[in-house]
């Protein structure tokens, strides 16, 4: 059983909290929220969605299935752009989701791409590795949720910088037969189109010097 603290959390999202891990840096372990457990969130739908089975409003079970599955399916143009998933392990605060954790080449945890532009504004390493993650998005653009910049961190492991998409991957297809079902060009487009209004937004509330939002300054980059 892996021990987790409260000062190994850096992070926390709409329905989970990512601890890193004690064994190894590297990873991260994701657990849900003690109030967005799967029955909370199940409790929250109304008929027919509330009949569907817990496993479907775990998380991290999906997004463990849905990584597995695009690194099985997709080519490296996709899977240079993803976390692999180590599995599901037990911890002392209860089961987690391990990923890889996107580090800098100096060790700090790499930002969100959202905040990377609240502190630097799109400069041309952000774009440039927007533009390079949007090329080979294309190539096999999978289903998944919209694109948006919280759930992409901005790596400078290497260079140039890299965009890394750590959620948002959304859930596998329910009917079987659509499993690895391909993004419409024409949909990747309306992606991008939604993206770029997003990051206008933000450069829009930076000229308006106001604050960015919790997410973002409730980041710990140097665990």
């Amino acid at each position: 059983m892996i021990q987790l603290s409260d000062d190994l959390i850096f992070s926390s999202g709409g329905n989970r909290l990512c601890f890193v891990s004690p064994l190894n840096r590297k990873r991260c372990l994701k657990l849900l929220r003690p109030d967005r457990t799967p029955e909370v969130r199940r409790s929250e739908k109304s008929f027919p969605s509330n009949l569907r089975p817990l496993s479907f409003f775990d998380e991290n079970l999906s997004e463990q299935v849905r990584l597995n599955f695009l690194f099985n399916r997709f080519p490296p143009a996709i899977t240079k752009h993803l976390p692999r998933s180590y599995g599901i392990v037990q911890t002392s605060r209860g089961l987690a989701h391990e990923t890889d954790l996107i580090r800098d080449k100096n060790g700090s945890i790499a930002q969100s791409l959202e905040q990377y532009i609240w502190d630097n504004g799109l400069n041309e390493p952000a774009k440039s590795a927007i533009d390079a993650f949007f090329q080979d998005w294309a190539k096999a653009p999978p289903q998944t949720r919209d694109l948006i910049p919280h759930n992409m961190v901005l790596s400078f492991s290497s260079e140039p910088a890299e965009i890394m998409l750590i959620d948002g991957l959304g859930r596998m297809p329910l009917i079987p037969s659509l499993k690895g079902t391909r993004m419409s060009q024409t949909r990747l487009l309306k992606r991008r189109k939604n993206f770029d209004e997003r990051i206008q937004r933000i450069l829009g509330r930076i000229n308006r010097k106001e604050a960015p939002n919790e997410r973002i300054t409730g980041i710990n980059r140097s665990l």
